[in-house]
């Protein structure tokens, strides 16, 4: 029943905009956090298609099921407009929606960087875009490890999936392989790979687990 209430909790998250399409985009499942980013009532919008789909942007979500059938998610940058005309910059996370083993579409989570930029630790794949300049060399850190939290990977590939300067990137690794929470696995003349130690994974799972508790609320029995 707690775990019933928790998932149900999750989905219903004002913050956590969900929504579920099917290959059309046709919406499916339409949570209250998507109502408070885009304005538009579950009745408005289920079974039809999502109402802030353009003939301009609708490639997106082409490339997004395109890469869905190969298996893979996607998390991109995109801008849409609510229901009352505003411009909303966001981050979209699609990934497959399966009953059994029948590919129903999509389940899609937005973003607004406009809350990620007030959240002291935000998710690796929604930093690209944030500043360097105003984060702490702790969330340049933290954003580092979430970023190997994915595998191996060269400095100049940490650089892209955290936004990071590389010159940045290669400091704050010096200072995590001391901590042991980062462990360099190949040398050469010509690249580096680094993937995350023992500790540095329980530090990004328990870092992820509290982020993730702010945001739901669970009722105890």
């Amino acid at each position: 029943m707690l775990k019933a209430q928790f998932f149900s909790g999750l989905l219903q998250q004002p913050h956590l905009a969900i929504v579920a399409v099917d290959a059309k985009y046709q919406v499916s499942f339409w949570n209250k956090g998507a109502e408070c980013l885009f304005g538009y009532t579950e009745a408005e919008v289920l079974g039809k298609r999502l109402p802030f789909l353009t003939t301009d942007s609708e490639y997106e979500f082409q490339i997004a099921y395109e890469r869905i059938l190969q298996g893979k998610a996607m998390t991109f940058r995109s801008q849409k407009r609510n229901k009352y005309g505003e411009v909303l910059d966001l981050f979209v996370h699609a990934a497959s929606l399966y009953e059994d083993d029948h590919l129903l579409g999509m389940s899609l989570i937005f973003h607004d960087t406009a809350f990620l930029k007030k959240a002291t630790f935000v998710p690796y794949t929604l930093t690209p875009f944030l500043r360097e300049s105003k984060r702490t060399f702790q969330e340049l850190r933290d954003v580092i490890l979430l970023s190997l939290f994915k595998g191996k990977m060269t400095i100049n590939q940490i650089a892209h999936a955290s936004g990071i300067n590389w010159r940045t990137v290669e400091k704050h690794l010096t200072y995590l392989i001391g901590k042991k929470f980062v462990r360099e696995v190949f040398s050469s003349e010509y690249v580096r790979i680094f993937e995350l130690d023992i500790a540095g994974k329980d530090y990004v799972a328990e870092a992820q687990a509290h982020e993730l508790s702010k945001m739901i609320n669970v009722e105890k029995p």
